[in-house]
């Protein structure tokens, strides 16, 4: 494999990693903090599965509107969980989709420095601790190959590369 190459090869892996793990610390943190947020009672005024169809596959997210208020301020809500991960299974995003049905009350957990940052399931969740888990796993892979790339592309492989196909005089 060309010096260049082995360079850049792992640097996908090393970028999704990162990605990855920007995304799911900010739900991993905001799991963790919203365990201890105020609750109000709020009501779902919208509730659906929403399909999401691949060339060979399909995977379902649910989607939960409610209203709730904090000091009187009225604020409109659409996070169920502290977690990106889509449901394979439609039966199991119906299953969420059932315990927030148009015109239930709900708990709702919200900042006490932000009342419209809210969700209806505070915590952790595996979801979100599993897409830290892959970036973190990616990032270290992508790792491993660039330093093990690195160690094992010859001193001046480049140059000696260039020098070979030049016209000897």
């Amino acid at each position: 494999m060309p010096g260049c190459v082995r360079t850049f090869f792992p640097l996908p892996f090393i970028l999704a990693g990162l990605i990855a793990v920007w995304i799911a610390s900010g739900d991993v943190i905001d799991g963790l903090r919203s365990a201890d947020w105020p609750q109000v009672t709020g009501t779902v005024t919208e509730s659906f599965v929403e399909t999401h169809e691949s060339d060979d596959s399909a995977t379902y997210s649910v989607q939960v509107r409610y209203l709730y208020s904090v000091d009187g301020v009225e604020h409109t809500g659409d996070r169920v969980a502290f977690t990106r991960w889509n449901h394979n299974d439609l039966g199991a995003a119906e299953a969420v989709r059932k315990r927030y049905p148009v015109g239930a009350s709900v708990v709702v957990f919200h900042s006490a420095d932000r009342p419209q940052d809210a969700v209806l399931e505070p915590g952790l969740f595996a979801g979100a601790l599993g897409m830290l888990a892959f970036g973190v796993v990616f990032a270290l892979v992508g790792l491993v190959l660039f330093f093990r790339f690195r160690r094992t592309l010859p001193t001046g492989a480049d140059d000696a590369t260039d020098a070979s196909s030049a016209p000897s005089t």
